[in-house]
């Protein structure tokens, strides 16, 4: 194969799971020696962009022997009128005919159907149909964000298993910067500190979470991320700390600086068993093992490695109360000897070393 095309979509700000994935591919495609042309999206006008992406789709249909890498939100943001049938029919043609003279690599993030099923969103058959397109493309290949969501979509759309690769969600390397914890007097504290760094919308089990700790006063609870203004209108007593929203950098050192971090996803819901969490990985990389309920591509990844705790949220109360802190010691060893497979960079190489290599066959 000759050239890569690579086509992302970023933010201004890395503030969740799916902008700092998109970032951190982004930064090593960038230094392809393959590379001929990086595509960068942004939410500017949603005209703009759907001619620019006609362009670019008729521009790579006339390409032939080349890697084509896409993220499937730049794809959606790209092409937000895929409601009805006869553009979803065309757009699948052009795709086919893209994939049938170049290695086209669609990554995947999110199914976001499944997704808003499970996290009380808006559930629209658009999301669906536009599943169907991407994921019955003849040749192309596919990189999941999971091991459970790769085995769910290839057995859906029986995808042959050599076309689809797994990167979980990683974590950056940290970089010290105590500025912002200098006057934050519950870090001296002897209590175990835990913490939840991540959207804190309503639907993500927040209110259950502040109910375990307002029961186990001796623990702090430190919540970091975005959406989480409406914890301002609640009168939280002094262990539940609401810190707001920062930048990455900052929060995982905020996060290094707590002994656990929490994921209290519902474990009888399919979507959050099907995910990969970033924030699994956020915490690793910033030095801390972490509580999470039973979900099944979190356990495939952790349990044999002894970074993680696994428990039923209804027995987050009980767990809350008895944990040692000798117990949480050996955890954070074993998270500091196997830190670095949580990072990005080595997550990512791999599987980008074996798309360069066949493509330069």
């Amino acid at each position: 194969m000759g050239d890569t095309y690579y086509i992302t979509y970023l933010s201004d700000e890395i503030n969740e799971g799916g902008m700092a994935r998109n970032l951190a591919f982004s930064n090593k495609v960038s230094h392809f020696e393959t590379l001929r042309l990086n595509m960068y999206l942004y939410r500017n006008n949603i005209l703009k962009r759907i001619w620019k992406g006609i362009i670019f789709l008729l521009f790579l249909l006339c390409k032939k022997n080349n890697t084509i890498i896409v993220h499937q939100s730049a794809i959606t943001l790209l092409f937000p009128l895929l409601t009805k049938k006869i553009s979803r029919k065309i757009f699948k043609s052009i795709l086919a005919g893209i994939s049938s003279k170049n290695k086209l690599i669609i990554e995947v993030n999110d199914l976001p159907y499944e997704q808003a099923i499970d996290l009380d969103l808006p559930v629209l058959q658009s999301m669906l149909k536009l599943e169907d397109v991407l994921y019955s493309i003849p040749n192309c290949y596919y990189i999941f964000a999971s091991t459970e969501m790769r085995r769910f979509v290839n057995e859906k759309y029986n995808i042959q298993h050599d076309h689809s690769n797994v990167v979980i969600n990683g974590g950056p390397k940290l970089i010290s910067n105590k500025s912002f914890l200098n006057n934050q007097k519950w870090i001296s504290s002897d209590s175990t500190k835990y913490v939840y760094a991540g959207s804190l919308n309503k639907g993500r089990q927040i209110e259950p979470i502040i109910e375990v700790f307002l029961q186990n006063p001796d623990s702090i609870l430190v919540l970091i991320g975005i959406w989480g203004e409406w914890l301002n209108e609640i009168d939280l007593p002094q262990n539940i700390i609401y810190l707001g929203d920062f930048d990455e950098n900052t929060a995982q050192n905020i996060v290094s600086v707590c002994d656990l971090g929490i994921i209290p996803y519902d474990e009888e819901k399919f979507y959050y068993n099907l995910c990969y969490p970033t924030k699994a990985s956020f915490y690793i990389t910033a030095g801390i093992p972490f509580l999470s309920t039973p979900l099944k591509e979190l356990k495939n990844v952790f349990e044999s490695q002894d970074m993680a705790f696994f428990e039923k949220f209804n027995d987050w109360n009980d767990f809350v109360k008895k944990i040692d802190k000798s117990i949480l010691a050996k955890k954070k060893e074993k998270v500091k000897n196997g830190i670095s497979k949580f990072y990005w960079d080595n997550l990512i190489d791999q599987c980008f070393c074996e798309i360069l290599t066949e493509s330069k066959k």
